[in-house]
């Protein structure tokens, strides 16, 4: 036979219930939007320089070749404008628009992922693919700002270089691609021709 409860157990449970109830884990804020345009333009002076004409409000930075820009409002509609406003001024050029934050799209997931080219949106990517082939940068850009910090202290602030600077940027970086197309030129053409024999 089992001796009745006595008269502080109710009292007892109620305390560790409302213990528990004290101790339980508060929600967790919502994690801040951030969106980055990625492109082939490994020197973040030039991107920023390119940016500056479609006045897309960014920082622009590089790594391993590749240079982000990290758009100042991070919103789905801002990202997306922005995304084809570079693609359409930079013809030719594929921009890659990854977003981290809520989507309209019911079927996008926390992280998105698009590729654009002269204006238009060509075609939605798996971000964890584009994240595996790219600098750690990019991925801490979107998910880890902290460890983003010090890229983004060297950042090149879009909104704060003159008209003027990005010109003169711009004007540097066509003239080195013009010597250095005339360099391959006569290199090859060195090498056309017959050796004179003695």
């Amino acid at each position: 036979m089992t001796a009745p409860p006595d008269d502080g157990w109710d009292q007892a449970l109620a305390e560790l219930l409302a213990g528990q109830s004290e101790a339980a884990p508060e929600a967790a804020p919502e994690a801040a939007q951030s969106a980055v345009l990625a492109f082939g333009i490994g020197d973040k002076r030039l991107l920023a320089a390119l940016l500056k004409g479609p006045g897309i409000a960014a920082r622009a930075l590089d790594a391993d070749g590749m240079g982000m820009a990290v758009l100042d409002d991070p919103s789905e509609q801002a990202a997306i404008g922005a995304a084809r406003t570079a693609s359409g001024t930079l013809r030719g050029q594929q921009v890659l628009l990854l977003r981290r934050g809520e989507s309209a799209d019911p079927a996008a997931g926390d992280i998105q992922a698009y590729l654009y080219l002269d204006g238009l949106e060509r075609q939605r990517i798996s971000p964890g693919l584009v994240l595996a082939r790219s600098p750690q940068l990019l991925e801490d850009l979107l998910i880890d700002p902290e460890s983003a910090a010090s890229a983004l202290a060297g950042a090149v602030d879009v909104t704060k270089l003159s008209a003027a600077d990005a010109i003169a940027i711009i004007g540097r970086s066509v003239g080195a691609a013009r010597k250095a197309a005339r360099g391959r030129r006569s290199r090859g053409r060195g090498q056309d021709r017959p050796e004179k024999s003695e």
